[in-house]
């Protein structure tokens, strides 16, 4: 009998160890929009997502006023995004990705966990008329590489 029980509960643990010790391939990084919880091999299929927001600080927003500029143009990864209202709205510190008043950006990154993406915005004056940046006979640019995190929220602030 005893070697009954001694078998039967060898069979149980070879059982348990036998499966819970496969190997389950797959995306193993959190940070992936397909990260596979069960997985503990890394395969190098994850996928990224990421966001990008864009948001200025006072003094930016009092130099616009200064100008008669209202509003910036922003594109990203030469896709015209669209107008942001500079007039009436200020930061201390990165507002996070979807505050109000700010523009965010999802941008899906691929298999790339990390990628650098050209960034450009002009200025719109209160006449309509726009401009980039570094036509305005100030010490400014609006020509930028930024580089972006999948998995995260990243900020990219106006500045003059």
């Amino acid at each position: 009998m005893k070697k009954i029980i001694l078998f039967i509960g060898l069979i149980i643990i070879w059982t348990i160890i036998t499966f819970t010790s496969c190997e389950r391939k797959g995306c193993a990084d959190v940070n992936a929009t397909n990260y596979c919880e069960k997985c503990n091999k890394d395969d190098g299929s994850c996928t990224y997502k990421s966001q990008l927001v864009f948001w200025w600080k006072k003094p930016f927003a009092d130099s616009c006023a200064a100008h008669g500029i209202v509003k910036a143009g922003i594109t990203v990864d030469c896709i015209v995004l669209g107008n942001i209202t500079l007039t009436g709205q200020s930061w201390t510190a990165n507002p996070g990705c979807g505050a109000s008043s700010t523009m965010t950006v999802n941008k899906d990154l691929g298999l790339s966990k990390t990628v650098c993406v050209p960034v450009h915005y002009d200025v719109v004056f209160s006449g309509g008329t726009s401009s980039p940046l570094g036509d305005i006979s100030h010490d400014a640019a609006g020509d930028f590489t930024k580089t972006i995190n999948g998995g995260q929220c990243n900020d990219f602030e106006l500045i003059w």
